[in-house]
């Protein structure tokens, strides 16, 4: 049991290991990016194949490369930029007319349903080409009334949008659409395919619902508002619930265990996890990237909205929230990147993050630990009831083999003597026997 012992303590050990923040060349760059404080800054060091892995920083570098604020970079790097900037834009082009279109349909049957994350903010900013350029999206995320979700729900099938069926081919459309609620809060239409779009009656369900506000679906339909979308009328959140909801989206439950519980995350190769490196260490990587991927989109939403964002009312939307770890790490992310641009932690630091974190691996961390740690007994003792049965086996089976030769022996023996004696009755005089 030494080796069991020794096992354990190994796995114990990695969770102390001090936890570190945006360390790197790379994610200094990233930040630096963030800031707008590229000017000036030596590169030198940089690790532009790795940087290059961080594509959604790609085409602001490109933009900064054509403004002259980033110089030194690897021709193929500006290329690559170049290329996703463009990419990008004829991507979200043809959100904007894929929005344009809904709102229009929404309009005409009199429902109210509101544009969230990425598309309220290509609604927000549409003239913006900059903008349209860097703002990388899945898709297009509505929100009705929960009352509303058949009416919308048949509107949108009638307009060629098709229902997934989760892969649950044997179910009706009714039982698809009751599974999507309760599973996922939204319906999915054109699943991974050209005009992707989730269809919410809610922000949330479950376990995840405590990272949002309280009511915050009524909040954001009661008090949104509608933009001009190059002609269109569209509903939008209000920019202080599309902060908050930025925030807490960035900070939901669901998203944040997908860094402990997936085994291939999709951002492993720039954060260097493809070496084996203990599970913390995984883990931190993989909250630094996510962490860096939520401050760019914070860094927009910031320079669109300027000095017009109420924080207090953000604030106590935040504090609301009941998933408070979660939460604190990330406001205390934007705080200490951003400074008085994002006035809402005071005591923000890298030390403070580090504690955030730490709480986080401790959460959701240590049940696997625990598991792992079991599976570790549980695999030790089998070994070793799997060896104690063998030797036992083992040891019957010569027992057994011992008892048959020496039956076998005992038969040959008796049937040579009755052999014998049959014998000897035929050669021998019945006088001289």
């Amino acid at each position: 049991m030494s080796q069991t012992r020794s096992e354990v303590l190994n796995l114990l050990k990695q969770f102390e290991q001090e936890f570190t923040v945006f360390e790197g060349p790379e994610e200094s760059f990233i930040l630096a990016l963030a800031q707008d404080g590229l000017h000036g800054q030596d590169h030198h060091c940089v690790d532009w194949q790795r940087l290059s892995k961080a594509t959604f920083v790609l085409p602001l570098c490109y933009i900064r490369c054509r403004e002259r604020s980033l110089a030194g970079i690897p021709e193929w790097f500006a290329r690559q930029a170049k290329g996703l900037y463009l990419h990008q834009l004829s991507t979200n082009e043809s959100r904007i007319a894929q929005i344009q279109q809904l709102a229009r349909i929404f309009e005409q049957a009199g429902l109210k349903v509101l544009f969230l994350k990425g598309a309220a903010e290509l609604a927000y900013s549409s003239s913006d080409t900059d903008f349209l350029g860097r703002r990388y999206m899945c898709d297009i995320d509505l929100l009705c009334a929960a009352e509303d979700l058949p009416q919308v729900d048949e509107l949108v099938r009638s307009n060629g949008y098709e229902l997934w069926d989760q892969g649950l081919k044997h179910w009706n459309r009714e039982q698809i659409c009751k599974f999507s609620l309760k599973r996922y809060s939204h319906y999915i239409y054109n699943a991974y395919g050209k005009n992707y779009m989730e269809v919410h009656g809610y922000v949330a369900v479950g376990a995840n619902r405590s990272s949002y506000p309280p009511d915050f679906e009524q909040l954001l339909l009661d008090q949104c508002r509608k933009v001009d979308v190059r002609g269109t009328g569209v509903w939008v959140p209000k920019p202080e619930h599309l902060v908050a909801y930025s925030l807490c989206h960035a900070a939901s439950r669901n998203n944040n265990q997908a860094l402990v519980y997936l085994d291939r995350f999709y951002l492993d190769e720039f954060s260097g996890t493809d070496c084996v490196v203990s599970p913390p260490v995984l883990v931190n990587r993989r909250l630094d990237v996510s962490q860096l991927r939520f401050l760019m989109q914070l860094r927009d939403l910031l320079a669109r909205f300027g000095g017009c964002l109420d924080f207090s009312e953000i604030k106590s939307l935040l504090s609301s929230v009941a998933e408070r770890d979660l939460t604190e790490m990330y406001v205390s992310v934007g705080a200490y990147v951003f400074r008085e641009r994002f006035p809402l932690s005071a005591t923000a630091s890298a030390d403070s993050i580090k504690m955030c974190r730490q709480r986080y691996v401790s959460r959701y961390m240590l049940p696997l630990l625990a598991e792992r740690i079991e599976s570790i007994i549980s695999s030790r003792l089998e070994q070793v009831t799997s060896d104690y049965i063998e030797q036992q086996v083992e040891s019957i089976a010569v027992t057994v083999e011992r008892r048959v030769l020496h039956a076998v022996t005992e038969r040959v023996m008796k049937s040579a003597k009755t052999f014998l004696r049959r014998r000897l009755k035929k050669v021998i005089p019945a006088p001289f026997r």
